[in-house]
């Protein structure tokens, strides 16, 4: 098959698998499925792996100096600092932690390290002011 519709067929394919998989499996299934559709043959788990290992081995020394960021952030009192600002901006804890997060995961480079850090922070927050921040608005 022509590398242009594989690509588009696997992109229809990981667009119906996306809600039931998560990200990662999603996007291991759907490089399957288009080296399939391509042609690789069996070459795909090794050609995977050494993709795979390229990126973590460039991203690991980033992630690692964001979490040593972090942890000073959160030692240092900075985050307090950070959300208590924001407070005075809006006084919806959900609006808040958002932010916090988003603010937070551009200095650490990792936006899973940020919330993890401002959970504590953010539920003390929700406490305090009667609003629950794991409450879903959404659902």
């Amino acid at each position: 098959m022509e590398p242009l519709p594989a690509f588009l067929a696997t992109i229809l394919l990981l667009s119906i698998m996306v809600p039931k998989l998560g990200p990662f499996l999603c996007l291991v299934i759907s490089t399957l499925i288009d080296g399939s559709f391509v042609g690789i043959g069996g070459n795909h788990l090794p050609l995977m792996s050494e993709g795979l290992g390229r990126i973590f081995s460039q991203l690991a020394v980033i992630v690692f100096c964001g979490a040593i960021l972090a942890e000073y952030l959160r030692k240092t009192g900075a985050l307090e600092k950070v959300v208590s600002d924001l407070l005075e901006l809006s006084k919806k804890v959900l609006v808040v932690s958002g932010l916090a997060g988003y603010l937070i995961s551009l200095t650490v480079m990792c936006s899973i390290t940020a919330y993890m850090i401002l959970e504590p922070l953010v539920s003390y927050l929700g406490q305090k002011t009667g609003e629950s921040p794991t409450e879903s608005y959404f659902l």
